[in-house]
C-alpha cells in the first residue's frame, strides 16, 4: 500500500505566521499607549503644572490612609487607618 506525502504550503504558513505576528504588535502598542494616555491624564489632573502637586498628592494619600473614616453606614463599611488593618489581620490569624 502506498503511502500520500503530506504537503504543507510552508509559504502560506509564513504569511500566517507574519501576519499574526504584527497583529500582535499592533495590539501590544495600542495597550500601550492606551495606558500611558490614561496616566498622563492622571497626572495632568493631579499635576496642575506644579513642582508640588506630586508631594502634595502623597501627603493626600497618606492622610487617607491614616484616618478612621465612614465608607458607607448603611451597609456597615467603614475604613480604619492602614497600620492598624495589619495588626487587626494579624491578631485575627494568630486567633486562628
Amino acid at each position: 500500500m502506498a503511502c500520500q506525502e503530506d504537503k504543507v504550503d510552508l509559504n502560506g504558513l509564513a504569511v500566517i505566521t507574519v501576519i499574526g505576528s504584527a497583529v500582535c504588535l499592533i495590539i501590544a502598542f495600542a495597550v500601550a499607549a492606551l495606558l500611558y494616555e490614561g496616566e498622563r491624564e492622571t497626572f495632568a489632573k493631579y499635576a496642575q503644572d506644579s513642582p508640588a502637586a506630586p508631594a502634595l498628592l502623597k501627603e493626600q494619600q497618606t492622610s487617607t490612609l491614616s484616618k478612621y473614616r465612614t465608607l458607607d453606614a448603611d451597609q456597615d463599611k467603614y475604613a480604619v487607618p492602614i497600620e492598624r488593618a495589619m495588626e487587626l489581620v494579624t491578631e485575627e490569624n494568630e486567633q486562628d
